[in-house]
């Protein structure tokens, strides 16, 4: 869903963690976060404001990691 406020927005991204070690075998941990960011109206600089960082591992995929 898209937003009309120009002066909010969003980053998705996505980072895969592997323990260190030999092969492809190695557990892995997937982290999300979906970033919002705010811009000054008068400067128009923007700042991070917050985070919703989630997890797609099993047991962690309903939990936000940052409450």
């Amino acid at each position: 869903a898209g937003s009309d406020n120009l002066d909010e927005a969003f980053v998705d991204f996505q980072v895969t963690l592997r323990e260190r070690g030999d092969g492809d075998e190695q557990p892995t941990t997937i982290i999300q976060e979906r970033s919002k960011f705010l811009r000054d109206p008068e400067t128009k600089i923007w700042s991070y404001a917050s985070g919703d960082v989630r997890s797609t591992n099993q047991g962690l995929e309903d939990i936000q990691l940052n409450p």
